[in-house]
């Protein structure tokens, strides 16, 4: 029987940011195959609703590497960081577990309407500039194209900015939106998985604000867009999970008022029997639960002011220990991450603010 968590954090962050802090995933109830570009939706996988347990007992894959050489007009670059000048968090340890590999963007001048289906002859010239990307999404061994038109110049991303497009390799096109006020970086993660491929895209909404999409693809439906997945920047980590990078304000609580931007990582497992991410549960457990579990020393992390909050497992074998520097009554929130070694837990990293399990963030009720 888990353990659902009463916590203490208060709903309040939202509601006194204006930010949104996360939820539970709605899943699409029907896949919807776009072949007619006047609906609005790309394909969406169906998923069941049972709750299936995920594995905690986890497994490092073999290393994927994408093949070097798609294009003459792509780069696959070996850098294990996406560069933004928007999204700053300290995350070295969660870009380490980087997977995949990155395919630039490559800015054209000629030829957008030979990659576009005929009807776009009535909105494009070949005239307009766009990038292209090229990666296998559906493991035909062919490649699919992701193209941003250029619509306008970028302001804070130097990245992309446009109308965004998945042209699969049958020629089956998705039209995912004019998304002028979207930058989208010039960098497209590919992971490439025993069973599926997975492609993200990231982008900057606002000048403080990125956010990211997920794809994937099947030779049945074409393209397939995980749109349910919380918003923030995303990544594949070397287990073919999607960590989200879910932003707040919620690194200190001073004179009853949230402060400080955030972006904490919620990790997403993809289900190959619901055909869909999912977050990794978690449960409270108590500092015994924790010993006993393996040795701990939380020394490092806790001084005369400083002292552990709350304390999570997570599902894939993290744990997650929450604490609290009290000045005077103001608090500040570090979130830290351990992993278990042969000696017991070993802190990997630490992030500003606080986390909040999305599943149990309605459960929340009480001021700290």
């Amino acid at each position: 029987m888990r353990k659902y968590i009463l916590g203490t954090t208060v709903l309040t962050l939202a509601m006194l940011t204006g930010c949104q802090l996360g939820g539970s995933i709605d899943v699409p109830e029907n896949p919807t195959v776009i072949e007619n570009l006047t609906e609005v939706d790309p394909v969406k996988p169906q998923v069941d609703d049972t709750i299936k347990e995920p594995e905690t007992d986890i497994i490092e894959p073999e290393s994927q590497t994408p093949e070097t050489e798609k294009h003459e007009n792509t780069e696959v670059s070996d850098n294990t960081e996406a560069e933004s000048d928007v999204f700053h968090p300290d995350s070295d340890y969660f870009m380490m577990k980087n997977a995949g590999g990155y395919v630039s963007f490559v800015e054209c001048k000629e030829g957008l309407l030979e990659k576009l289906p005929e009807k776009y002859s009535d909105f494009y010239s070949e005239s307009e500039t766009y990038f292209e990307a090229l990666v296998d999404l559906d493991k035909n061994g062919e490649d699919d194209r992701f193209i941003v038109v250029n619509l306008n110049e970028p302001i804070y991303s130097n990245g992309m900015c446009g109308e965004l497009y998945v042209v699969m390799d049958d020629g089956k096109t998705f039209n995912i939106g004019t998304e002028e006020y979207y930058e989208y970086y010039p960098e497209l993660q590919f992971y490439e998985g025993e069973e599926e491929n997975f492609a993200i895209l990231n982008f900057a909404n606002s000048v403080t604000g990125s956010d990211g999409y997920v794809f994937s693809g099947d030779q049945a439906n074409g393209m397939i867009w995980f749109a349910e997945v919380p918003m923030g920047m995303k990544y594949i980590n070397i287990f073919g999970d999607v960590v989200v990078f879910e932003e707040s304000y919620s690194n200190s609580y001073v004179d009853g008022i949230w402060i400080g931007h955030t972006w904490m990582p919620h990790i997403f497992y993809y289900d190959s029997d619901r055909l869909y991410f999912f977050e990794y549960e978690v449960e409270e457990v108590s500092l015994e639960e924790v010993e006993e579990m393996s040795p701990i020393d939380f020394s490092e992390i806790t001084n005369e002011t400083t002292y552990v909050d709350q304390c999570y497992f997570r599902e894939n074998g993290t744990l997650i220990v929450i604490t609290i520097n009290d000045i005077n009554g103001n608090l500040d929130f570090t979130t830290h991450f351990y992993e278990l070694a042969q000696s017991g837990w070993a802190l990997v990293e630490s992030e500003s603010g606080l986390y909040i399990p999305n599943e149990y963030l309605a459960k929340y009720s009480e001021n700290y």
